[in-house]
């Protein structure tokens, strides 16, 4: 009984590892497409900066992909992308993002004359 228990697990567990397996293997293929069509969307020079963009800022660099890509579905694209209208993206994209401000307060301690002198010492 206790063999079952255990044969049961390893069986449950090696499934486990086949579905990760699978699911990994799929996103790589995704992303093969991916790359692939933009590829084929982007222009040399633009390609080249949004490589240099992707390695500073991914996340960035993702969402100009995005935007590219929905274009093309749409088609709104009707030639490669140059690097022109990619820096039109990058500040569009720019402009999306949230930004951060930061406000420093300090503390103003009024010098009144009632306080101690030390000045005297």
């Amino acid at each position: 009984m206790a063999e079952d228990g255990s044969l049961e697990e390893i069986r449950k567990k090696r499934l486990q590892e086949m579905q990760q397996s699978q699911s990994q293997q799929k996103q790589q293929e995704m992303q093969q497409q991916r790359d692939y069509v933009l590829m084929q969307l982007l222009q040399p020079d633009a390609k080249a900066r949004l490589a240099r963009i992707a390695l500073v800022k991914p996340e960035k660099a993702r969402m100009v992909e995005d935007i590219i890509l929905q274009a093309a579905r749409s088609g709104a694209l009707r030639e490669k992308v140059d690097e022109h209208y990619l820096k039109g993206l990058l500040e569009k994209v720019a402009d999306q993002e949230e930004k951060t401000t930061v406000v420093i307060k300090r503390r103003t301690f009024f010098d009144d004359e009632d306080d101690e002198d030390f000045s005297d010492l």
